[in-house]
């Protein structure tokens, strides 16, 4: 990983230890990367959601497989 940063936080470790459990990582820091990654994914796919029926397409099915193949 590259750009990493060191901080110091002060969390509550019945918190980190459940999150740790819950995703199966074995670090506190893995818990926390894979929370965060998860957080700004739900955001992105949140962001995609939002422009249903916004954004206008006028390509068929068959066009979207013809692109996919090009």
């Amino acid at each position: 990983m590259k750009n990493l940063r060191r901080k110091q936080f002060i969390l509550p470790q019945d918190k980190l230890t459940e999150a740790r459990k819950a995703l199966g990582v074995k670090t506190d820091t893995e818990a926390v990367i894979l929370s965060l990654e998860t957080v700004l994914r739900q955001k992105k796919l949140q962001k995609f959601a939002d422009l249903a029926g916004k954004v206008k397409l006028n390509m068929t099915v068959k066009d979207l497989l013809r692109m996919r193949r090009d």
